[in-house]
């Protein structure tokens, strides 16, 4: 698994396709400013710069016939509710099929997914992920967007410490919890790559 990291692109999606003929499967693009994002129908994604989660994600499955595309959404769109059931509870987070991630009434990701096909099998799959983390103001039309800082205000960054950064660095305390965590921090990320390929690689 790679994370390639850069600052700004139109679309990550669009990044990892021009130069997805020499990567490898499991490889990651994430950028900080997405300025094109998009989601399905032609629908923009918003996303405000070093706020959210803007990635994509290169899968190759193997013998995949593109009958059975649908079974790539369902491991994407399960290792995404996987992640957020550590924060929120599995009560409340659910799945709108085939593409968004909600909390209840309100949409936390969407994703993308575009399939190149070879013959009779799909050949790789370019898998866009948007996950809103500390963004509070939404700007666009979208129906009901909502963060993980929303939801979760003032526990956010103790909840985020407590169970994926002082389990590794039990001796480290911060002298103050920050206001946001960094998507670029990569935690949440890395655990959101690995069972999308994991979920994959089992198809």
């Amino acid at each position: 698994m790679e994370i390639i990291k850069i600052e700004s692109t139109d679309s990550t999606s669009s990044h990892l396709a021009g130069i997805a003929e020499g990567c490898a499967h499991g490889t990651a693009v994430m950028a900080r400013v997405q300025t094109a994002g998009r989601g399905q129908r032609g629908n923009s994604w918003e996303a405000e710069p070093g706020m959210n989660i803007t990635l994509s994600l290169l899968l190759r499955p193997e013998g995949l016939e593109p009958a059975r595309q649908f079974i790539i959404s369902q491991a994407v769109s399960l290792a995404i509710v996987e992640m957020l059931d550590n924060f929120i509870g599995a009560d409340a987070v659910s799945i709108k099929w085939p593409n968004d991630i909600y909390v209840n009434d309100s949409k936390i990701a969407g994703i993308l997914i575009e399939n190149v096909i070879s013959g009779s099998a799909i050949s790789r799959s370019i898998v866009g992920v948007g996950l809103n983390v500390n963004q509070t103001e939404f700007l666009s039309d979208a129906p009901n967007p909502v963060s993980l800082k929303q939801l979760l205000p003032k526990l956010w960054c103790r909840i985020f410490w407590a169970r994926w950064i002082r389990p590794s660095r039990p001796s480290v305390k911060p002298e103050r919890y920050p206001e946001n965590i960094s998507p670029e921090c990569g935690v949440a990320t890395v655990i959101i790559i690995a069972i999308m390929i994991i979920r994959v690689d089992c198809i």
